[in-house]
């Protein structure tokens, strides 16, 4: 009696795609690649651009549980994230207006911690799918 196999070919596995069936070390540089330029590469273009194919590519991996992930965790952990580095970073120019204890709020500490905190979404959804293949 022969067992029955995934799409990918592995037991337990999500969808059948390319780097799920290459070697392991083929797939680990992609995510290595992947991971390090959405981490490194702090660019107002490149951010939102990894971000989208992060979760793009964990939604083809693992369907309906990286949908509801990424709006049961990563849109809060995002926000939450935004939200802190203004209250902590007081770093810029544009004073929007001062916090309770006389720091400054300044646009370009509340744009860097968006930026900061879609880097982390997109490394977390990074590790979704290299958890995924790997």
């Amino acid at each position: 009696m022969t067992r029955r196999r995934s799409r990918a070919g592995r037991p337990g596995t999500g969808r059948a795609d390319a780097l799920g069936r290459s070697h392991p070390v083929v797939a680990f540089a992609f995510f290595a690649f992947a991971l390090g330029g959405a981490v490194l590469f702090l660019h107002p273009v490149l951010t939102p651009v990894s971000l989208i194919a992060a979760i793009s590519y964990a939604v083809w991996l693992l369907g309906r549980r990286a949908v509801r992930f990424a709006l049961l965790a990563l849109i809060p952990l995002t926000l939450v994230a935004a939200t802190f580095n203004p209250l902590f970073s007081h770093a810029g120019v544009t004073i929007l207006g001062y916090l309770p204890g006389g720091n400054p709020l300044t646009l370009e500490s509340v744009v860097y911690g968006g930026f900061a905190a879609v880097m982390i979404a997109t490394a977390i959804a990074w590790f979704m799918s290299s958890n995924q293949v790997l």
